[in-house]
């Protein structure tokens, strides 16, 4: 019987075909199993080692989040993260369209920091975010090269504003954990 290649199959191959595919199959399951478990621990706590075990994890359930000194704001209150402001305006510029880079950041005052910015071409651009009262919460320039009133620079400088705010708002989105710092307690040398 020819298949239809040409190829002529023999009547024994034919039935060889499930038996090599059964045997891939136990195969391919026997090394899908990995090692074999550990065996169970045997360890045994002393009275001693259990009760330090059980205080140093009643200290640490104490000092939890829970507690009022600890504040658990994931996320800023006015949707903008001040303190990630360079990064967020870093990562809006380093996009393919701009391929632009921060290269100085200047603090004009409490509410307003500027950002000096310079694409592949050595073009210069600046950024200035500035802390306003009313939603988005943040007001966002950009001027564009050495002739801010060309049309080109005019219409990147535009496409840098939105990226940046859009970044910035971004940013404002990520939960971040405040800094823990586990009050300093004594803990006991385990010899009772």
């Amino acid at each position: 019987m020819a298949a239809p290649g040409g190829t002529a199959f023999h009547g024994s191959a034919r039935f060889a075909w499930p038996g090599l595919l059964i045997a891939l199959a136990i195969a391919g399951s026997a090394c899908s199993k990995g090692p074999p478990p550990a065996a169970p621990s045997t360890y045994v706590f002393t009275s001693a080692q259990a009760s330090s075990t059980m205080e140093v994890l009643k200290q640490t359930a104490e000092a939890s989040p829970r507690d009022p000194v600890v504040p658990l704001d994931l996320l800023p209150k006015d949707g903008i993260r001040w303190e990630t402001l360079e990064d967020a305006v870093n990562h809006a510029v380093g996009v393919p369209e701009l391929e632009m880079a921060v290269t100085e950041s200047k603090s004009i005052s409490d509410t307003e920091t500027m950002f000096y910015l310079v694409d592949p071409h050595m073009w210069p651009a600046s950024v200035t975010v500035r802390r306003i009262d009313e939603p988005p919460y943040v007001a966002v320039t950009a001027v564009m090269g050495p002739w801010p009133a060309d049309p080109f620079s005019q219409e990147k400088a535009w496409v840098i504003r939105e990226s940046v705010l859009a970044s910035i708002m971004q940013y404002g989105k990520i939960r971040v954990l405040p800094g823990y710092t586990p009050p300093v307690r004594a803990v006991s040398s385990g010899q009772d």
